[in-house]
């Protein structure tokens, strides 16, 4: 565990960052829970006679769920999310072999006497939150990516563009001194700020390439594959992944959203033109 700021530390499980807050020597709770089932995470907790009290969701996507399963039939623990995600948690048929318990906006869970507090960043899901613990140390979850893991991205999941927009520029008015992002990322405030700036750049470039692409009206579906391959997101079963079209809609109808293109039946067509049915 790499300690972050007084009982705040992060462990991570493939490309997933893990917030474990230290109520005590042997009394946890996690922020978040991985990437994929860990027997190497499990064995961690056995081994330093770690008790998982409550495991806390910035968001429900699988990557941050992954040993929500075991810890769940090992401790007994609470997965508590924002009750927005639950409509995510549909969008992909997701059967999940434990409950959820799933709060309103804002909302405060208090575990042994400690107060974590929450913050709705809609966008990438639409119940995604910030988390906040004891020590002031706010988990970001995937509202941005860190500066390190965006470099290698190639184009970021956003389900609602503008909702992803308006809640990074929101980051900027937080008084926090430390941030985690949930993908190689432990943060100050200016470098947190400063990868907010870049997330925002990113997803401004990604616009101008989506918008390059519609120079003629377009089916939908043929330009969202055509914008995988302009990012070089190249391989075919990727492009066939639900998620990736999720994401690509979702900045198709921010362009649109913008005056910048026009969405009709199914088709795409340049501002300049008559949207009409072909």
């Amino acid at each position: 565990m790499v300690r972050v700021c007084g009982n705040t530390y992060v462990e991570s499980i493939g490309a997933t960052d893990i917030g474990i807050y230290m109520l005590d020597e042997r009394n946890v709770v996690l922020i978040d829970s991985g990437e994929y089932p860990s027997e190497e995470f499990m064995g961690m907790l056995c081994e330093e006679t770690l008790f998982v009290r409550a495991i806390l969701q910035t968001h429900m996507h699988i990557d941050h769920i992954g040993n929500n399963e075991s810890l769940v039939r090992e401790f007994g623990a609470p997965v508590i999310a924002d009750e927005a995600d639950a409509e995510d948690v549909a969008l992909w048929g997701m059967t999940l072999p434990y409950p959820v318990r799933y709060e309103p906006c804002g909302h405060t869970s208090v575990i042994d006497g400690r107060a974590f507090g929450t913050i709705r960043t809609p966008g990438h899901s639409p119940g995604h939150q910030l988390i906040i613990t004891p020590d002031e140390v706010c988990f970001l979850g995937d509202v941005i990516m860190s500066e390190e893991a965006l470099a290698m991205a190639k184009m970021p999941y956003r389900r609602r563009t503008k909702e992803s927009l308006d809640s990074i520029r929101f980051l900027y008015g937080l008084p926090y001194d430390c941030y985690v992002a949930a993908h190689r990322g432990i943060l100050d405030q200016a470098k947190m700020r400063r990868s907010a700036e870049l997330n925002i750049k990113k997803e401004e470039e990604l616009l101008e390439v989506l918008e390059s692409l519609i120079p003629r009206p377009i089916p939908l579906l043929e330009l969202e594959t055509a914008y995988m391959n302009a990012v070089h997101v190249n391989n075919p079963h990727t492009q066939r992944e639900d998620y990736m079209h999720v994401s690509a809609r979702g900045r198709i109808e921010e362009l649109e959203r913008r005056g910048r293109i026009r969405i009709r039946e199914g088709w795409a067509f340049p501002s300049s033109t008559d949207a009409r049915p072909l």
